[in-house]
């Protein structure tokens, strides 16, 4: 929490404004600990979206939401007994490696879950699956959630994933087309090899020009509420922004491959 401080009251003497304590932050005792505590997490979380900062770009390779099958019934419609999925109705999803009842194999459905730990069958129309004609379910199986047309796969972003630079292989020798979609990835690739940026709480572990690119925009934005002056943002904007930039720039250049930064995007933001 130091960090945090130390990047406020950077901040605030940019303003010319009085800085605050550890104690006024956590308590909100005055009008420049209020605002700042606010607003640091939204310019955060901004600055952080914007460019891929390599002390928050991280690394997975993302899993499908699939979940076991221990039974199915020959009804109609057709219900799997899923415990602990997460569909909800109208999700799409796939099936495989079902044991007796293998006309499901390899088939997607739309899914309805009007009782928890189960999943009823129906076709993208609307219109249930009878199962009186099928197999008998012996064991096994999984369902994995897809979308519901278009692309085949639907990965789960990982946690904290602010924004997703890169879809590629295990390999990283290639880059694939993709979607965000809520808070899953849609792709028509097997697997999902994903370089994303992640949202650091902890200023700590940031790179000391990545500290003062939010200090500057946290400036500009309550530059205003807490001076009344618009023409002490535009300053701010001119003197420390366009000198910090290209320091960003230079620095990411020297540690990572070149990225495109829009320099409109930054400056603009307030």
């Amino acid at each position: 929490m130091s960090e945090v401080i130390d990047i406020i009251n950077s901040t605030l003497i940019k303003l010319g404004a009085q800085v605050i304590t550890q104690s006024e932050y956590d308590n909100g005792t005055n009008k420049r600990a209020r605002i700042t505590k606010e607003q640091f997490p939204k310019i955060r979380d901004h600055i952080l979206r914007q460019h891929p900062w390599n002390c928050v770009v991280r690394r997975a390779k993302l899993v499908e939401r699939t979940f076991t099958i221990t039974g199915a019934t020959q009804a109609d419609p057709v219900v799997l007994t899923v415990a602990d999925h997460t569909y909800i109705t109208g999700d799409f999803a796939q099936i495989a490696s079902v044991g007796g009842m293998t006309d499901l194999n390899g088939n997607k459905y739309k899914l309805k879950t009007p009782v928890a730990g189960e999943c009823n069958l129906y076709d993208e129309d609307d219109n249930s699956i009878d199962g009186a004609a099928f197999g008998a379910y012996t064991t096994g199986g999984a369902i994995t959630q897809v979308p519901a047309w278009g692309e085949d796969h639907a990965f789960v972003l990982p946690d904290g994933c602010l924004r997703v630079i890169r879809l590629t292989d295990a390999s990283a020798a290639h880059d694939y087309d993709f979607r965000i979609e809520g808070n899953e990835l849609v792709t028509f690739q097997d697997e999902a090899y994903v370089e994303y940026i992640y949202s650091d709480e902890d200023p700590d572990n940031w790179d000391a020009v990545l500290r003062e690119m939010v200090s500057i925009h946290l400036a500009i934005d309550v530059a205003f509420n807490l001076t009344g002056s618009l023409q002490l943002a535009d300053y701010i904007s001119n003197t420390y922004l366009k000198q910090a930039l290209p320091e960003a720039r230079s620095i990411d250049a020297q540690e990572s491959r070149p990225t495109v930064m829009d320099d409109s995007g930054w400056v603009d933001h307030r």
